[in-house]
C-alpha cells in the first residue's frame, strides 16, 4: 500500500497516539517513492504522543534527521525507559553523538543500517 502526501501527513500525525499500549515492536518501511527524503516532523509527532512502551523501533525509509528528532527519541526513551534496539535509515552520518548517547547512557543498541531488514 502506497499513501498519498496528505495521507502521509495524517498517518504520522495520529500514529503514537493509536498503538496499543501492549505494542512492543514496531517496524515503519517504505510509504512512498523513494526519490525524495521524508521530513523528520512525522516521527516527532510518533515519539511525543506514544504511550506504548516500545522496545524496538525501525523506520526504514530514508530520511534526513536533525538533532531535535533524536532529541525526541531520547526525551521518549526516558519517558518509557523502554527502548532497547533502534533502528533508522540515516540518509547522513552526521549524529554519531547522539546514537552514542542512546547507546551509553540509555542501553540502546543501535541497528546497523545494512541489517534493517533483517529486523
Amino acid at each position: 500500500m502506497v499513501l498519498k502526501d496528505s495521507e502521509i501527513d495524517q498517518f504520522y500525525n495520529s500514529l503514537g497516539s493509536h498503538l496499543p499500549l501492549s505494542l512492543k515492536y514496531i517496524n515503519i518501511g517504505q510509504l512512498f517513492k523513494p526519490k525524495r527524503s521524508f521530513s523528520t516532523d512525522k516521527f516527532q509527532h510518533l515519539f511525543k504522543n506514544c504511550k506504548a512502551s516500545l522496545e524496538t523501533i525501525i523506520i526504514n525509509q530514508p530520511v534526513e534527521y536533525n538533532d531535535s528528532d533524536f532529541d525526541y527519541i531520547i526525551d521518549y526513551t526516558k519517558k518509557t525507559n523502554s527502548l532497547r534496539f533502534l533502528g533508522l535509515n540515516c540518509l547522513k552520518n552526521n549524529h554519531r553523538l547522539k546514537f552514542k548517547e542512546l547507546k551509553e547512557i540509555y542501553n540502546v543498541f543501535i541497528i546497523p543500517k545494512y541489517d534493517l531488514g533483517n529486523w
